[in-house]
């Protein structure tokens, strides 16, 4: 049952497990529940622990990379990846005062992207299964500071691309319960 996916018909026994991200215990083991696109999965907690573990070798990378790719990420660590990559463009409509007045050029979708992706390998070597918001944060001064081109107003103050990432992140909050509509119950007959 662990590694396989479950389908969508376990749905319903999903909120006795926490749901999505839930650890619980199957089987003996303890699991984590990973949501697919139409599906959920069980992670074998102390299996991808030890995965992180393992020192990176040669022969291991494509392994270890298989790996952190497979990391689940929450709807909220992604909505403020999206938040924090377009309050780099000035054209945004999430872009502060501060993007509007020092950068010409914003990051793109990759910069998203490869956000997340740095903030995956993070976990894993720190040995946990999940990504935070702490872990986009950590990764998105080596990851935005060379997608950012500054304008003349930027390079007259002695402002940089990496000066204007770190006051992004003391500005962009993460998304609070009002980014997440409570959408109506259905009710079956």
């Amino acid at each position: 049952m662990v590694g396989e996916d479950i389908g969508v018909a376990w749905d319903h026994d999903l909120h006795d497990r926490k749901a999505d991200g839930g650890i619980g215990e199957v089987d003996g083991k303890e699991v984590q529940v990973q949501r697919g696109e139409g599906f959920f999965r069980l992670v074998d907690v102390a299996e991808a622990i030890g995965m992180a573990d393992a020192r990176i070798e040669g022969d291991d990378r494509p392994l270890e990379q298989d790996v952190v790719r497979k990391v689940p990420v929450s709807d909220h660590v992604i909505k403020y990846v999206t938040n924090l990559v377009g309050a780099t463009r000035p054209s945004s409509p999430l872009a502060p005062e501060l993007t509007k007045t020092y950068v010409s050029t914003g990051a793109g979708p990759r910069a998203g992207q490869c956000l997340i992706l740095a903030a995956k390998a993070t976990a894993i070597l720190e040995g946990r299964i999940h990504v935070s918001c702490a872990d986009i944060r950590r990764a998105a001064p080596p990851v935005l500071r060379h997608r950012l081109m500054t304008n003349f107003a930027a390079d007259s103050e002695g402002l940089g691309p990496l000066d204007i990432v770190k006051k992004l992140l003391e500005i962009v909050p993460e998304p609070g319960a009002e980014a997440y509509p409570v959408k109506a119950a259905k009710v079956s007959k």
